[in-house]
């Protein structure tokens, strides 16, 4: 059973020409750098969070009550 692609010509590439079409193929513009950053982790402890959440909300919900 014949193993990879089928050639497209009548003769088969030599190792120059195949090389020379995986560079092309290859050597496409580099993308633009993509900088990642992470959200920083939030040291406080889940009690202090909690307070920190409920008390916004209370304040929330007195501007919209006003």
């Amino acid at each position: 059973m014949p193993r990879g692609r089928k050639s497209n010509g009548a003769t088969s590439l030599s190792n120059a020409e195949r090389q020379a079409r995986y560079r092309a193929r290859h050597h496409k513009a580099e993308p633009s750098v993509v900088i990642r950053t992470r959200q920083p982790v939030d040291r406080r402890p889940r009690p202090r969070r909690w307070h920190d959440a409920v008390t916004e909300l209370v304040e929330l919900q007195a501007a919209y009550a006003a």
